[in-house]
């Protein structure tokens, strides 16, 4: 085999000694965890312009991948000493994600500035006994995430779904099927080389498993699709919100489930969307004008309880609360969250908050759909069991599947996980699993107001 071929297959880069510094600059300003890592890069990125695309991809997916493997790369790599300031411990910990996960050889390190200490790192992973390692730092979770997660599904099911976690998420797109097939946007993006599959739930939705710069294709620039993990689309669909209807999405942030809810509107009616972050719903502006919705109403709050609501109580049809969660369902897209600090008491609490205050809105017979895109009961069910104690006028509703659209879907459920098609039928409920759905971790309730 040619050096070449060779260098091609452990994926070790011509450029090692540029690029291993790039990974290591980008990594020691993230390591605080103080900002979002994608803000971070962003900023690296325009700040080292010259940078070609292949240098930022492998700059972007070392990074997350290091970020992903955290503790099990500080676990690896504990036996060559202690760490001195944040760019040792990155450079160390890129040395340790480039040998055990994409194969580079000691000689490849000797071409960059980690040459000194490539032999120490080599022999303390080869000689390090993975057995050793703790459930949390084996699988490279959170304290706050380890144990409720074994509570919840048992150290077998726990350990999928951390599994599943440590792996890039695909690529999720949303047709605008109110102007465009599905059909017909798979096929343009795959005659520009952009090959992706229908998803196997969302019957708006196409996968890829690679990126690719497709904010750069006509289609996105004409709104004909955004991007939009399959869980985060079926949550608009458990809303079900019909054209003409009063709809209000509680937490819109940056509109992604804004222009969901629009298009199943078909863009008529009312549909508002509120945040207590008016940057946030900021951003949502230009990706209506793209998509050519102009049924929305864009709402900054105060808080859950602001006066501005109150022209809304017992309105509307279909309220969605999107609630601030951990974001653990994410972290196959954000592996930085996974070292946050977390509080969840102080989220469920404020969750149950947001959801009683949004329950104020919903008329008689309107819809109250509960949804975080967290794996924790603890934000989920209890949440939901919280509020249905103190508001007896709210109960579950399933999905009978009436619809022709609801009849796909839940077929398509039957297919994959029955008693998730079962739970939707009876009760209304959503959980989505990584390992399981290959989605995004997602929760979702349906309540209904009693009449």
């Amino acid at each position: 085999m040619s050096s070449k071929n060779k260098s091609e297959n452990n994926q070790e880069p011509r450029f090692a000694r540029t690029r291993f510094r790039q990974a290591s600059e980008l990594l020691a300003s993230i390591l605080p965890i103080t900002e979002p890592a994608d803000t971070l890069m962003d900023r690296y990125f325009k700040a080292h312009r010259e940078m070609g695309s292949q240098d930022r991809g492998f700059a972007a997916e070392t990074v997350y991948g290091c970020l992903r493997r955290l503790r099990e790369l500080r676990a690896l790599s504990a036996g060559t000493g202690p760490f001195v300031g944040l760019r040792f411990e990155a450079e160390t910990l890129v040395a340790t994600y480039l040998i055990t996960v994409l194969g580079w050889s000691g000689r490849a390190l000797e071409d960059t500035d980690f040459k000194d200490r490539s032999t120490a790192l080599i022999k303390a992973v080869r000689s390090f006994d993975k057995s050793s390692l703790s459930f949390a730092d084996r699988l490279n979770l959170p304290d706050w995430l380890a144990e409720p997660i074994r509570q919840q599904l048992g150290d077998d099911e726990a350990e999928k779904l951390a599994r599943a976690l440590n792996e890039p998420a695909p690529v999720d797109l949303r047709v605008s099927t109110r102007r465009i097939s599905r059909d017909d946007v798979q096929k343009r993006l795959t005659e520009q080389s952009f090959d992706c599959s229908p998803m196997p739930l969302s019957p708006w939705g196409l996968r890829r498993a690679q990126r690719g710069p497709l904010f750069n294709t006509k289609e996105f620039k004409d709104g004909l699709f955004e991007m939009q993990d399959e869980a985060s689309q079926l949550v608009g669909w458990l809303v079900s919100p019909r054209p003409r209807q009063t709809v209000i999405d509680f937490c819109a942030g940056a509109g992604g489930k804004t222009l969901h809810l629009a298009e199943l509107m078909n863009n008529k009616g009312n549909l508002v969307a509120c945040d207590v972050a008016a940057y946030r719903l900021d951003k949502m502006k230009p990706r209506l004008i793209r998509a050519q919705l102009d049924n929305v109403r864009l709402l900054p709050l105060s808080s859950e309880n602001d006066d501005a609501l109150k022209g809304y109580y017992g309105e509307a049809d279909a309220v969605l609360v999107d609630a601030p969660c951990s974001g653990s369902g994410t972290l196959r897209r954000n592996p930085d969250m996974k070292w946050r600090v977390m509080d969840i008491a102080s989220l469920h609490d404020q969750q149950l908050s947001i959801l009683t205050g949004a329950a104020h809105l919903v008329k008689p017979g309107g819809r109250l759909v509960y949804a975080t895109c967290s794996l924790l009961a603890q934000e989920n069910q209890a949440v939901v069991e919280a509020f249905l104690a103190t508001h007896p006028d709210f109960v579950r509703v399933g999905i009978d599947g009436s619809d022709h659209q609801d009849e796909g879907i839940l077929a398509a459920f039957d297919a994959l996980d029955p008693i998730l098609a079962a739970n939707l039928r009876e009760r209304g409920e959503l959980v989505l699993l990584p390992h399981k759905h290959h989605t995004d971790g997602f929760f979702g309730q349906r309540l209904q107001r009693r009449l």
